[in-house]
């Protein structure tokens, strides 16, 4: 027959198996909610985001095709930098995309975007070549130009978001039902575990609490029999199984049969008491002698005490020396973490000065680099000099050219021009001379130019020195204050430590001083107990002649106990 161990293994067996299918089911609905959240997340999300990524670029390539209309021809390279990496920027989100696509559908309506936006950027880049040979000049011809084709780039992109909605909300939808199936799943499996535990209360109302009954009832049967006086040791529990109830029975049956047994000895050894006391009475003589013995022992023991007592004595005054020891270096270990306040204390000013250094010397070479090129930029004024210059030498020239003509003329004139040829004279000589201070007007220019430039390059190379030396230095005084500032902490808290470890170790000694006391004080105790002991050995033979009038009242138990035995009726 199956033991209810097993029965009941089989019930929690079932509840298992059901708890573990339910659980497997449940964990599968789980890992099918996670990848369509994964999915979700990781690609329809993502799909959107960059969709919306070639919208705002598109968007940021027409601006910047206004720009590039609106500024100057030496302005125009940095915003054509800014359109390259605009188109660069599409690049990688339709890469982006395709990885993202997953349904044919989608494929497909990245792949015509991708072929509208390859038609928009030949159109594109077509349109800046005609802006730079001066073809385009307004905004309406530009709009003329990429309308239709901006157009169909903003109906492709409007495709793809429309797939990805599409995609999104079929991945809501199946995560909708992998929801609704788990519901299910749960209250399946909380069904079948009502019906498993039921049928487990079943199986141990039959199988425990019935069979316990009946054989309670019997064994209450033979001990009402005990206490009339009328016991029957014959009389056996009815076993019906072999389980473990029926075991349990079976126990309690050979309880009764070990107890037949034992009241029979009993019933026999009782006999047998009145003859050992005989025999007790020869070994209290020769416990006579002995304790003379152990009253010699207990002196030698107590002189023991006494030695023992001085030595505690000696030890607790050691203890005492050890604890004033510790109060002095818990006094320095106090010190010395005051010590290690000043210290972070000096590391947090070190830090601070250095951040101020470094935020005072930033803000200089930010004055000094602006006044550079405030400088540099006034500096440009000199080449307004060159210009001032080219027009006296060309002055100068087309006064020497006159000066040439009205000789000429003089010399016609004869002796009536002599004077007009003088002044011409004088002219061409103030013509050269003026020629002669424009051109070194024009050496001297290029000089403080070039003395300008040479200032501005030092001005910069001073300012890269502070930049790149002087201010990581300044990063290292700050990072070398931080550093003492937390060496300072740890070596404060390992002083605070070492104070509450002395502290400690000062109690413990202190504790360990009392013990000692207290084992002295016990050892006197004892010395006085084992005397005690020595004499108290002296009146134990007074003891032994109580112990033989104490054997005649064994002898009255032993026949008391005959009568106990005898409510056993049937043994």
């Amino acid at each position: 027959m199956r033991s209810i161990g097993a029965k009941i293994n089989y019930v929690l067996l079932l509840v298992f198996l059901i708890c573990g299918v339910g659980m497997l089911i449940v964990n599968a609905k789980i890992n099918s909610m996670d990848d369509i959240t994964n999915e979700i997340s990781q690609n329809y999300i993502a799909s959107v985001s960059e969709v919306d990524t070639i919208s705002e670029n598109v968007t940021s390539l027409k601006s910047q095709m206004m720009e590039y209309l609106l500024v100057g021809e030496d302005k125009r390279q940095a915003t054509l930098g800014n359109i390259t990496k605009t188109q660069g920027a599409i690049v990688t989100s339709f890469q982006n995309l395709k990885k993202y696509a997953s349904t044919q559908r989608t494929e497909e309506a990245v792949g015509r975007l991708e072929q509208s936006y390859g038609t928009y950027k030949d159109q594109y880049n077509a349109v800046l070549k005609d802006i730079d040979n001066g073809n385009i000049k307004d905004v309406a011809s530009i709009d003329a130009r990429l309308g239709k084709a901006y157009d169909d780039l903003e109906i492709r992109v409007h495709s793809v978001e429309v797939q990805n909605t599409v995609n999104t909300a079929r991945a809501q939808k199946s995560l909708a039902g992998s929801a609704k199936a788990s519901h299910i799943t749960f209250i399946a499996v909380g069904i079948l575990l009502i019906a498993a535990i039921a049928a487990g209360v079943i199986v141990v109302r039959f199988t425990v609490i019935a069979p316990a009954r009946t054989a309670t009832r019997e064994l209450n049967i033979i001990i009402d029999g005990i206490e009339k006086n009328d016991g029957n040791l014959t009389a056996r529990v009815t076993q019906k199984s072999q389980d473990e109830i029926g075991q349990l029975v079976g126990g309690v049956n050979k309880f009764i049969e070990v107890l037949h047994s034992i009241i029979a000895e009993i019933k026999a050894d009782a006999d047998n008491v009145s003859n050992s006391t005989n025999v007790v009475y020869q070994q209290i003589s020769t416990a006579d002698g002995n304790i003379m013995d152990v009253s010699a022992t207990m002196q030698q023991l107590s002189a023991g005490m006494e030695e023992m007592a001085a030595s505690a004595e000696h030890i607790s005054n050691e203890t005492d020396s050890i604890s004033t020891s510790m109060e002095n270096i818990a006094a320095q270990a106090g010190e010395g973490s005051n010590k290690a306040k000043d210290i972070k204390v000096r590391a947090v000013a070190l830090r601070d000065d250095g951040i101020a250094s470094k935020e005072t010397t930033s803000s200089m070479a930010d004055e000094i680099r602006t006044a550079v090129r405030a400088s540099l930029e006034k500096s440009k004024d000199v080449e307004k000099i060159n210009a001032l210059t080219d027009n006296i030498l060309n002055i100068s020239s087309q006064t020497n050219l006159l000066a040439l003509n009205a000789s000429i003329e003089a010399a016609r004139a004869g002796e009536a021009g002599r004077g007009f040829a003088v002044v011409a004279d004088e002219i061409r000589t103030l013509a050269d001379s003026s020629r002669a201070t424009a051109n070194d007007i024009q050496v001297i220019s290029r000089d403080v130019t070039a003395s300008v430039e040479e200032l501005a390059e030092n001005a910069n190379k001073m300012i890269d020195f502070i930049l790149n030396v002087v201010m990581p230095d300044y990063d290292k005084l700050v990072n070398m204050g931080e550093q003492y500032n937390r060496d300072a902490g740890d070596f404060d808290d390992i002083m605070i430590a070492f104070t509450e470890d002395s502290a400690q170790l000062k109690k413990t000694m202190e504790d360990v001083a009392g013990l000692i006391r207290s084992m002295s004080s016990t050892i006197n105790e004892n010395s006085e107990g084992v005397a005690m002991v020595s004499d108290s050995a002296c009146g134990l033979t007074e003891g032994m002649s109580q112990i033989k009038d104490e054997m005649s009242h064994t002898e009255e138990v032993a026949a008391r106990l005959g009568e106990t035995v005898s409510r056993f009726t049937q043994i």
